[in-house]
């Protein structure tokens, strides 16, 4: 895939030319193709004429790379346009296909033209007013059969002369309202901030909500603000903000839009008027639907038909808008004095901050603040202090609400607690744009089905890095120059951080630092310990310096989902005294007692703050916005239908939402087009067969999952599997590869299924990787799922959001829970199994731990395969990065898989002797550590017993003799290291004479010294006899 325009694979004239040459389609031919700039979808389309044969119809192919969005787009037109009125406004969608052989998806449209944008002002206001009518027209159309574009540009419509003829067909957002936030915070946001199209095509459209910087959710009153920018341009012929990437975004949060009339003063203002509200920057300012637009624009051409000048008097806007379009409110409910006590903290740490930033100036580095140095934390000297040298003596007594120890700030930590489903993630949403305001801030969200070790607080340092590489050049050098400068000593060791931390990597490399260290084999230890706590302390200074750079403020949802290596590193960093503003979230219930020490340490500031359910006034507000029905005139009229649902949800919000969207559905609110008002069915609701309650039982969303079309429920299943967010590829491969049977989970259903279990994990690419697939082996290719309908129908329903080209996250864990339900026990390690399988395949970009993960819960299925080989050494490589970065629990879990899938026959052979050897060994080191004692004899026997050489054996010695010493036997553990030496082919020691045995050695020292040349002594080398070093290693120990 390409990242820009300029550079594409895509972009040349001769590549364009092979796209051609590609499309051997039956039925079609094609001529010439065009580039669609990188901005109109999330990868290069290239636009190809031609006809098809039958007719000489005209058509447009759009091909590309990115077969989700191709497809999913072709998918959302074709459902639009069989509605009866869909060929009036939209492209005649003719044919889908996907070429295997090339890997390109294509797109064949009629009724399109290639010609995507007017480029051009409009200066007849008439003419104007008549295509601006008929964009709104389209518009409401596809909001009316629940679509919301979500990125709408000029590149949008597919313009024609005939304003009749102007149809939309380009759904580059796939359908869906996203977040550009990806474009502003991340890794791929450096690929496209110096791309003037991205500006013109994708920036300068989006709504301050798709910023990701305000606590609204993006919706249908986004396409409104957007088609308001569309007009803006054609009627002015420029963009109404300038500048780069970041000043752009700055200027949609706050500056003012300048009015359309200033620019053109033939426009009259009624026009600009309409465009101005279009574009307010919060949504309740502006209309309620693209119908109440047109009646506004339709008012204007019916004046300016009947006015003799040419001129539009001013009329009241907005007078035929309805709130016709049913969607649930992202707004805080009865929390008002939660969110003001959560923003007065966060203020109180923004008047306490001072960033200690250490810069360049000429060949020194000097640390810059705003504050009195004296109340700085200064770092003259490279730190290599460890966490045990934070001791209670560091403590001062807690005096403020921000506690200051020795002189530092310590870390501010605010638990927000309560039951599942009451919206404490929500809090967190609507306090962050205020966080964001003042420095940088990050979020992570655990899950309880993959615990990757360190996988939430590693995100949150990716996170916070990612922002900085999104300045300029000149800071992301600073800001390395800092970084080094704060890390001392300890930036030798950067390699360890930055290959789990990509960003690192990028900043490291964007700063022009080479280290051919970084891709050295991990060198195991007997004893790892050490190298848990010189992560832990490499990943405390990394976030300090990023916290004396800029504040910092952290997000953590659902801490009692967390892993332990996790929890041990957050402790680590708190009890390190960063300065750090944390909120933690957690459902106080279901803590255990390692989590619970999070709330418990006396080095930071500990905040708690309960949430609990809404009480009735606040879900009659709920109901009310819901309805768009006023709090105050309507209020009576609502409150029937707010207490039946709070009754039966016990005030719970995620029931209350998730409640309200099933009577919708079913028709039990409806909107009563005659009077333009939602209205309700309180005597069927009553009567309805809903839980009595449904606070913590999951039963109720999981009928409602049932409700959806088969393909949805199949998406969610296997989703649920994955995480808490995943890969469309791998869930779309697992529905069109793995489950290509009748669709049922019966056990009857196994003996298709078990050909897959062959442990070959090319089994995913078979079709791809085979004979080359003709288009017409892919037209008649019938799938049992069909995995874009399927995905369609639970973004709909709001069941998971798009974060990026392939990644997909779901809107609440209650709906993770409930899809896992819906499948049935015997299939759930089968379907670990084959998520692994799929991922085994992405090796680049494979997360081992994630894959080890699902491959530790089908071990079971694993054992009963031939071929063990592939996920043997996987979890040994799992084992061993797992072991080097101190997730000692989980690579000790790794290495005992490993050890079950060995060949007993076979393990200590030739072929398998220095990986098993070095397997048990590093299993024997953690076994010892974790304090398994009959797990660590067993693997010392059979080291022992297998093992060819002293020198294969001396690590087995040395843990044997650590043991003993740890169960006080101190004379048995001696007892092995004596042994050891025996075996190194050293004389037997004893210990009857001590003193004569020491005096006899300090002569033969002596006399060697003696024999030589005074000038010889000082160039004597180290011994390079591997007995040697280990006989002195021995004996260190004694």
């Amino acid at each position: 895939m390409s990242s820009t325009g300029s550079s594409s694979g895509l972009s040349d004239g001769a590549t364009r030319s092979r796209v051609v040459k590609a499309l051997q389609i039956s039925g079609y031919h094609f001529t010439n193709a065009t580039q669609l700039p990188i901005t109109d979808h999330h990868d290069n389309v290239t636009l190809v004429n031609g006809y098809r044969v039958s007719d000489k119809t005209a058509v447009v192919a759009k091909v590309s790379s990115n077969s989700l969005h191709i497809e999913r787009e072709y998918y959302i037109i074709r459902q639009l346009y069989q509605t009866a009125d869909g060929p009036l406004y939209l492209v005649r969608p003719l044919e889908y296909a996907y070429l295997s052989s090339s890997g390109l998806a294509v797109a064949i449209y009629a009724d399109a033209y290639n010609d995507r944008s007017p480029n051009r002002t409009i200066d007849d206001i008439g003419t104007f007013l008549r295509l601006a009518i008929r964009c709104t027209d389209i518009m409401e159309f596809i909001h009316r059969h629940n679509t919301v574009h979500g990125q709408l540009n000029m590149a949008a419509f597919c313009w024609s002369n005939n304003d009749m003829d102007t149809r939309l067909w380009n759904f580059a957002g796939s359908g869906s309202s996203s977040s550009f936030e990806k474009y502003l915070t991340s890794e791929g946001w450096k690929k496209y901030q110096h791309s003037q199209a991205i500006m013109e095509n994708r920036l300068m459209y989006i709504s301050p909500e798709q910023t990701g910087r305000t606590t609204y959710i993006p919706d249908h009153r986004s396409d409104i603000y957007s088609l308001g920018i569309v007009f803006f341009v054609l009627l002015t012929g420029q963009l109404p903000f300038d500048g780069g990437p970041l000043k752009i975004i700055n200027s949609i949060l706050s500056r003012k839009m300048p009015f359309v009339h200033d620019i053109q003063l033939n426009v009259p203002e009624a026009i600009s008027r309409i465009i101005e509200k279009m574009t307010y920057k919060t949504p309740e300012e502006r209309y309620m639907s693209m119908h109440g637009v047109k009646c506004d624009l339709e008012e204007c051409l019916e004046r300016l038909k009947t006015s003799d000048t040419g001129t539009i008097d001013s009329f009241p806007l907005a007078q035929h808008d309805i709130a016709s379009v049913f969607m649930i409110p992202k707004n805080v409910y009865g929390r008002q004095d939660i969110v003001s006590n959560m923003m007065h903290i966060i203020e109180q740490f923004v008047n306490q901050y001072k960033p200690s930033k250490i810069r360049r100036q000429g060949a020194t580095l000097t640390a810059s603040s705003n504050s009195d140095p004296d109340s700085t934390e200064q770092k003259s000297a490279p730190s290599s202090t460890t966490l045990h040298e934070h001791d209670s003596s560091d403590l001062s007594s807690v005096s403020s609400r921000f506690v200051s120890v020795n002189g530092k700030q310590a870390a501010t930590v605010v638990g927000i607690y309560g039951p599942g489903g009451i919206g404490k993630s929500t809090l967190f949403s609507s306090v962050q744009p205020l966080a964001r305001k003042s420095g940088y801030i990050t979020s992570t969200k655990f899950d309880s089905r993959n615990k990757v070790p360190y996988s939430g607080l590693l995100r949150l340092l990716s996170q916070a890095l990612q922002q900085i590489l999104s300045e300029t050049e000149e800071e992301v050098h600073c800001f390395f120059d800092h970084l080094k400068a704060w890390l001392g000593a300890q930036f030798s060791n950067i390699s360890v951080l930055a290959d789990l931390v990509p960003e690192l990597r990028l900043l490291l490399v964007a700063s022009g630092y080479k280290n051919d260290s970084t891709k050295k084999e991990i060198s195991m230890k007997v004893d790892n310990a050490e190298a848990r706590l010189r992560f832990h302390n490499l990943y405390v200074e990394v976030f300090r310096a990023v916290s004396h750079w800029r504040m910092v403020t952290i997000f953590i949802d659902d801490i009692h989902q967390a892993d332990d290596p996790s929890i041990d590193l957050l402790l680590a960093l708190l009890l390190s005294k960063v300065n750090i503003l944390v909120f933690m979230s957690y459902r106080d219930q279901e803590l255990n007692e390692k989590q619970s020490e999070i709330l418990k340490n006396e080095y930071a500031n500990i905040q708690f703050i309960p949430v609990g359910t809404l009480k009735p006034d606040a879900s009659i507000d709920f109901v009310c916005d819901t309805l768009h029905r006023s709090r105050d005139t309507d209020r009576q009229y609502v409150t029937p239908l707010a207490l039946a649902i709070h009754r039966k949800t016990n005030g719970n919000a995620f029931f209350t939402a998730q409640l309200l969207q099933m009577m919708e559905r079913k028709k039990l609110i409806y909107f009563n087009w005659e009077f333009n008002v939602w209205e309700y069915d309180l005597a069927r609701i009553e009567q309805g067969t809903f839980l009595e309650t449904m606070e913590e039982d999951v039963s109720f969303m999981v009928n409602r999952l049932k409700e959806l079309p088969r393909h949805g429920q199949q998406l969610l299943k296997l989703a649920s599997f994955v995480g808490d967010t995943f890969s469309w590829s791998t869930v779309k491969a697992l529905m069109e590869e793995t489950f290509s049977d009748d669709g049922s989970d019966n056990d009857s259903n196994d003996e298709d299924r078990s050909s897959l279990l062959s442990g070959d994990t090319s089994e995913f690419s078979r079709k791809s990787k085979s004979t080359e697939d003709t288009v017409e082996e892919r037209r008649t290719h019938q799938r049992s799922y069909d995995p874009i309908s399927g995905l369609h129908a639970v973004i709909q329903e709001g069941y998971i959001m798009q974060l990026g080209a392939d990644e997909f996250k779901w809107s609440h864990d209650r709906i993770t829970q409930a899809a896992g339900e819906l499948v049935k026990p015997a299939m759930r390690c089968k379907i670990h199994f084959m998520i692994a399988q799929h991922m085994m395949q992405e090796e680049e970009d494979m997360d081992i731990f994630l894959v080890a993960d699902h491959l530790l819960k089908c071990l079971d299925l694993l054992l009963s395969l031939e071929d063990k080989s592939s996920f043997r050494e996987l979890f040994f490589d799992a084992g061993n990065k797992g072991r080097q970065s101190g997730a000692h629990d989980m690579a000790f879990s790794y290495y005992k898989a490993a050890i079950q899938l060995c060949d007993p026959q076979k393990e200590w052979d030739d072929d398998n002797y220095p990986v098993t050897l070095q397997l048990y060994t590093n299993a024997l080191g953690l076994s010892f550590l974790l304090g398994n004692n009959e797990t660590t004899e067993s693997l010392a026997d059979n080291i022992f017993k297998h093992a060819r050489t002293p020198l294969d054996r001396k690590p087995a010695y040395l843990i044997q003799s650590h043991y003993y010493l740890s169960i006080q036997k101190s004379f048995e553990g001696r007892d092995f290291l004596v042994t050891c030496l025996e075996d190194l082919g050293n004389e037997k020691l004893t210990f009857e004479n001590p003193e004569e045995a020491m005096q006899k050695g300090l002569d033969q020292l002596e006399k060697a010294i003696g024999d030589m040349d005074i000038d010889d002594i000082a160039n004597i080398g180290l011994s390079k006899d591997p007995y040697v070093h280990a006989t002195a290693e021995i004996m260190g120990e004694l």
